[in-house]
């Protein structure tokens, strides 16, 4: 028997009734396309928080004055140079000193349906601790409603206190104030909004915002490094990275200022060291000398010189003193008169 093998034939020619038979059924898929990417997106954009960055390019300059200053080289690579300020800039240490200086003990939240808004340096008004007696209010969200123009206070349903815009309010639990920025809007800004307050933990503030602190080499040669911060609020990243710069700026400063002072310092209670032992040498040389009667032949003939000279204005004035007493004895020994005598007195 023999077996007959099936060939497809491939129709590489445009047919235009197939064209037309395809957009006949499928017309309206294009249209179905645009409208679901279309949503998607806007659905993207509008319930998505947009992320913002900011950054900083810092060049390291190592210059080893003390080294320079007692002799000795830097001989200090410069990869490890790097690596280890990049260490620096990272550390949670430096960062808390960040946060610290950025007096984000409180932050205020807008909620939204979908969305909730950190209102970092954009809220009408902002919340100061000044006594907090019940560490059980940290990291709990704290409600603030507007009633009868009093602002209410209340976390968990419950109401924990009522005040007003720019007073203390004082119960068993806390000591805070609340400052208004812009008092214009505050009123139409707590209707219209959800509002509420955290107190935050310095500790577990440092873990949630360091983690988007980027800093990398951005050049090795030229010894630049870059800092970036990523966050949802425009303020804060760069207030971040600033802050950054500052606080290792200010440590820089510190460190180099302590190495001065140190190096002044040694070389202070070196030569202190040294004059007494100088003074000391100068002692003994010179005992030395008056015991043996050994004469120092750079100075003798200055010594001498000055010998003379001294004698010289010893006998000049030894003659003087004789003359005058010769004027005195003549004119008492030659008839005496008792005003000449009284005017030569003086």
């Amino acid at each position: 028997m023999t077996e007959k093998k099936d060939k497809l034939a491939l129709n590489t020619d445009f047919d235009s009734q197939i064209f037309r038979e395809i957009i006949r059924r499928h017309w309206f898929l294009p249209i179905v396309y645009i409208l679901l990417f279309s949503s998607f997106a806007l659905f993207y954009l509008r319930y998505t928080k947009p992320v913002y960055r900011s950054s900083a390019k810092l060049q390291i300059i190592e210059e080893d004055r003390v080294g320079d200053l007692l002799g000795s080289g830097n001989i200090v690579k410069d990869d490890r140079v790097l690596s280890k300020e990049v260490e620096l800039l990272k550390s949670d240490v430096l960062f808390g000193k960040v946060l610290s200086q950025l007096n984000i003990e409180t932050s205020i939240y807008a909620e939204g349906d979908i969305l909730t808004q950190n209102l970092y340096r954009s809220a009408p008004f902002e919340v100061i601790i000044y006594k907090l007696t019940d560490s059980s209010l940290i990291n709990q969200r704290i409600d603030v409603k507007l009633i009868n123009n009093t602002v209410q206070l209340s976390t968990k349903n419950k109401i924990i206190g009522r005040t007003e815009i720019d007073k203390h309010l004082v119960t068993k639990k806390f000591d805070l104030f609340i400052r208004g920025v812009k008092k214009k809007h505050i009123v139409s800004f707590l209707n219209e909004n959800n509002v509420f307050f955290i107190i935050n933990n310095k500790k577990s503030l440092v873990k949630e915002l360091r983690p988007n602190l980027s800093v990398k080499v951005k050049d090795a040669k030229a010894k630049t490094i870059e800092i970036s911060y990523e966050y949802d609020n425009p303020r804060l990243c760069y207030d971040i990275v600033n802050g950054v710069l500052q606080q290792y700026l200010k440590w820089e400063r510190d460190s180099k200022q302590n190495n001065v002072n140190k190096t002044i310092e040694f070389i202070n209670s070196q030569i202190d060291s040294l004059s007494n032992i100088l003074k000391i040498s100068k002692d003994s040389l010179n005992n030395y000398r008056r015991e043996t009667k050994i004469l120092n032949p750079e100075s003798i003939g200055k010594e001498l010189s000055d010998d003379i000279n001294e004698l010289n204005n010893m006998l000049i004035s030894f003659e003087e003193e004789l003359l005058t007493l010769n004027l005195i004895s003549n004119k008492i020994n030659k008839n005496p008169n008792r005003l000449e005598i009284y005017r030569l007195i003086p």
